[in-house]
């Protein structure tokens, strides 16, 4: 680094001692002409060599900021990422009406359907729990709902058939960033749509079927810096570390895995391991455009959803003692969210170890004996979900008979998405 003019105290004393030691001027007391002079100087060569400083500073970009960073950024082709706020498409089925009892939409408006309109308000109540949202999701509480409500708007119209029971509606969030993600399901309880004959009992439902974690703030300094220094490895077109790069900015992406040739020459798959336990449609478009961007000419990259395995746990706990109905019904509550918890927590590629999962849930709660009575699965029963072939969007359930579930590199175990209760303890 280069030498600095220096302080206000180091110029006044400079200029006291060339002064004194090559002039007749002696008088330098705080207040004489001589001494007010130098003064001055001293102050303006400070104030000089601070703006020196700091545009030095401005010229390296670990130290850099503001607009200043924003130019580093632009001479790489890279911007800082704007706050986003979350969304959904009705194809990733997670913002859903539905009629209280499972009935019709016809019952609640005179055996007519209805068309609710783009615009609907959708609202999460103040009163969700940030623990319990950690809990499920494993994920930091920022991204949970405590003590505020949230707002979504619907995207488009949507009709409800007179005999359709449920329908689902694209949605975007009206609380900016990563305020309106919602942790878990069932978050969002209320909407503002009442052009049905029933609207005053309310039997028109709205939640959100599963988490929505696409929302985010923008980018920090610290983060727009990181890319940068990276900017220049990941302008390697098509490399592993210009994929994982572009894709792992992608708000909601936790991991990936890249399978080249995995549909042939010239062609490479990237599976994606989102935030929440299931990828959305909107995710998977969004690194696909991160994946274009870097793909280099005669390769062709494609951004998928992992293999989704599912689970179901259906099992007697074994209590150490006696206990009453309320302590039995606290114990099974914590270790269903135990459970769910570590089955989305697994990576892709991750076996399900039945005896590592038994002894996490009794590390939960000391007062389990056992969680089953199965000596080689542990649990009475467990059942794995597999997409179907013939059926799209359908579900194939198998019994787990072994004591260790392998799933292929682009798969990822969770927790039954397509069942209300995925584990039940009794």
């Amino acid at each position: 680094m280069p030498d600095f003019i220096g302080n206000f105290g180091e110029v006044v004393s400079r200029g006291i001692n060339e002064l004194t030691g090559k002039t007749l001027i002696r008088h330098m007391t705080p207040g004489g002409t001589a001494r007010a002079i130098l003064e001055i100087l001293g102050k303006e060569m400070e104030n000089l060599s601070n703006i020196q400083d700091a545009n030095l500073r401005k010229a390296f970009l670990p130290t850099t900021y503001g607009q200043f960073l924003d130019h580093f950024g632009a001479t790489v082709g890279l911007a800082k990422y704007p706050q986003r706020n979350a969304e959904a498409l009705s194809t990733d089925r997670v913002f859903k009406f539905s009629v209280r009892n499972g009935a019709t939409f016809g019952s609640i408006n005179a055996g007519n359907g209805f068309t609710i309109s783009a615009g609907t308000i959708l609202t999460s109540p103040a009163s969700s729990s940030i623990e319990e949202a950690s809990a499920y999701s494993d994920i930091d509480t920022p991204d949970s709902i405590g003590d505020r409500s949230v707002h979504f708007s619907t995207s488009t119209d949507v009709w409800c058939g007179p005999l359709e029971t449920e329908v689902y509606v694209g949605a975007a969030g009206l609380t900016p960033g990563r305020d309106a993600n919602l942790a878990i399901g069932g978050m969002v309880s209320s909407h503002n749509f009442v052009s049905y004959s029933d609207y005053i009992a309310r039997s028109l439902l709205i939640t959100n079927e599963r988490p929505l974690l696409n929302g985010t703030d923008e980018e920090t300094t610290a983060s727009f810096r990181y890319r940068i220094s990276k900017a220049l490895t990941a302008a390697e077109k098509a490399n592993n570390v210009a994929i994982t790069n572009a894709v792992l900015a992608i708000p909601g992406v936790a991991d990936l895995i890249i399978l080249p040739y995995d549909d042939g020459i010239g062609r490479f798959n990237v599976y994606i391991k989102s935030i929440s336990s299931v990828v959305s449609d909107k995710t998977v478009e969004d690194v696909q455009l991160a994946i274009d961007e870097v793909s280099a000419v005669g390769n062709k990259g494609y951004a998928r959803k992992p293999y989704e395995v599912g689970i179901e746990i259906d099992s007697t706990l074994i209590y150490r003692q006696a206990y009453d109905a309320d302590t039995k019904a606290q114990i099974r509550e914590s270790l269903i969210v135990a459970a769910i918890s570590y089955l989305n927590s697994l990576d892709l590629g991750q076996p399900l170890i039945a005896s590592d999962l038994e002894a996490e849930l009794r590390q939960v709660d000391n007062r389990i004996l056992a969680v089953g009575n199965n000596r080689t699965t542990f649990f009475d029963s467990l059942f794995a979900y597999y997409p179907a072939r013939l059926v799209e969007g359908g579900r194939r359930r198998e019994k787990i008979i072994s004591s260790t579930l392998v799933v292929p590199l682009h798969a990822r175990i969770i927790s039954e998405t397509t069942i209300s209760d995925p584990v039940r303890f009794v």
